[in-house]
Order: structure tokens, then C-alpha cells, then sequence
């Protein structure tokens, strides 16, 4: 055996002697290419046993698209990337391209994205940013129907000394039922108004040991056209605050003024901006 120039030792090895070589110190190579290039076919076939097919052109033979083994591979491996992108993140078919523009679109049109309740959850959160106190007081939604809503409220933030409810923690839960309400119903005709509560009544009838609920059930009919138009609209809207399958615990009734706002105003639909989907216009 002799040292080759920038190559390995073993280039005059012959049969056993060549195979045992190979064994023990792993394929030669010369001029930086491996032995297994130049083999016959036994040893061709026996050295790709031991290491493997060789690469092709600086490429790994599972970088090759020749045949079933590519096939087999990305099934295995998954398809492989490209330009470094894996392959959902590749632009080039139209499923990627309607998934986006449908995404975007319902972004854009304000359509929910998800569940119901997610979409209650990102109004409490807006509502929470609008009003601080709701945030305080722990307020969100359990219902908000076109002509129905629940409000659903924690007793801790209201805590007194005498481990019931807070009378104006249980006001405010009260007071919102109607007005938010009045908003949606607002938005969903597109009218441009501001609620002003003129006067109102409440009552507790029973002690709050828990937590609440407000609901409103029923709301008068907007008159559209004199809101439209500028004009002022009075109504009356009532809601109760439930601590069980019973009588109300408290009892509230608001007295409202709406007045219109002419559309050079600028003034937004409804009186407070909320993300409501668009689904839930009249």
C-alpha cells in the first residue's frame, strides 16, 4: 500500500484485502471523489449496501425525482420545500389563495370568524375598553339577541361588608341590559343617534349573595324615519337581575331620548362602536 496524492491509502487494494479495508476505515476516495463511483458491479452493489446510494450532481439521492423512491419519500416525509418555504406556506395553488382572500374578506366585512361566544367575548372586550367600570365589575355577554340579551356578572367586584351585592355594582349591570340593546338595534338600521337616559327607576326586592345575571326581553320599536331625519324619539325599555330560577331580585326601568343625527355629522351607526358582526343587520 502507498499514500495517494490528497486521496487515501488502499487504491492498490484487491478482493478480501479490499473489502476488509473498506470495513475498517470506510470508503476511500481520490481527488475527492469516492471509490464507490469507480466500482464494479459487485462491489457497486455491495458498497451501496453498506453506504448508501451515491450523490448525483452534489444531490442525495432522496433529492432525486426519478421514480417510485421519490414518490415513497415525500409520502413519508411530506413534499419537500422550496426557496426554503415549507409547502403550505407556498403560494401557488388556489386553495392557498381562496383560503387567504376569504380570511381577509371576513376580516374586513367584520363577518365572525369563529363561535358565537367568541364573538361575545370580543365584544365584552371592546365594551370593557369603551366603559372601564363593565371591566371592573366583570360584565360580559351570555346572550345578545335583536330583541334579548343577558349580562352575566361576578359578585366579588360588587362585595359590601355584608357579603351581598353593592347596589350600584347591581345598578349599572341593570341600567346596561336596555341601553346595549338600543345600540345594536340602532347599528342594525344603520342610524346615527345618541341615547340619553332621561330618567330611570330601580329597586332591589331581595338580597344578592351570588353572582347575577341582567336581562332585557323586550324593546320598542325604533321610529327610523324621524331619527333619520334629525328628529328626538322617547321610549321606555325595562330589564331584571335574576339570581335564580325565581322573582327578580332587582328590578330597573329607563326612560330614554334619542336623537337623531344628520348624516354630515359624521357621527358612527349606534351610539357606541362595537365590533357586531354583519351578519346581524336587520
Amino acid at each position: 500500500m502507498h499514500q495517494g496524492l490528497g486521496g487515501c491509502v488502499g487504491l492498490s487494494g484487491n478482493g478480501a484485502s479490499r473489502a476488509g479495508l473498506d470495513t475498517v476505515l470506510g470508503e476511500p476516495s481520490m481527488s475527492g471523489h469516492s471509490l464507490v463511483a469507480r466500482g464494479d458491479g459487485a462491489s457497486e452493489a455491495e458498497q451501496e449496501a453498506v453506504h448508501g446510494k451515491p450523490a448525483v450532481n452534489g444531490q442525495p439521492p432522496d433529492a432525486r425525482r426519478d421514480g417510485a423512491s421519490r414518490v415513497g419519500h415525500d409520502t413519508v416525509h411530506g413534499a419537500p420545500s422550496v426557496n426554503g418555504q415549507p409547502p403550505d406556506a407556498r403560494k401557488d395553488g388556489a386553495s392557498r389563495v381562496g383560503h387567504d382572500t376569504v380570511h381577509r374578506e371576513l376580516a374586513v366585512s367584520g363577518e365572525p370568524l369563529d363561535a358565537p361566544e367568541d364573538v361575545l367575548a370580543r365584544l365584552a372586550m371592546e365594551l370593557h375598553a369603551r366603559i372601564p367600570m363593565t371591566k371592573f365589575l366583570g360584565i360580559h355577554f351570555e346572550v345578545f339577541e335583536p330583541g334579548r340579551i343577558v349580562l352575566v356578572a361576578p359578585l366579588g367586584p360588587s362585595l359590601n361588608h355584608r357579603g351581598t351585592a353593592f347596589g350600584p355594582g347591581v345598578f349599572t349591570s341593570a341600567g346596561l341590559a336596555p341601553w346595549l340593546l338600543l345600540v345594536r338595534a340602532a347599528w342594525a338600521e344603520r342610524l346615527a343617534v345618541h341615547i340619553l337616559l332621561r330618567r330611570c327607576e330601580f329597586a332591589i326586592h331581595r338580597p344578592i349573595t351570588c353572582d347575577y345575571r341582567a336581562r332585557c326581553d323586550t324593546l320598542p320599536a325604533l321610529e327610523a324615519d324621524t331619527l333619520r331625519q334629525g328628529g328626538k324619539v322617547r321610549l321606555t325599555a325595562a330589564s331584571q337581575v335574576f339570581i335564580d330560577d325565581g322573582e327578580p331580585a332587582a328590578t330597573y326601568t329607563a326612560h330614554f331620548t334619542l336623537l337623531g343625527q344628520p348624516s354630515s355629522t359624521g357621527t358612527g351607526e349606534g351610539d357606541l362602536a362595537l365590533p357586531f358582526p354583519e351578519a346581524w343587520r336587520t
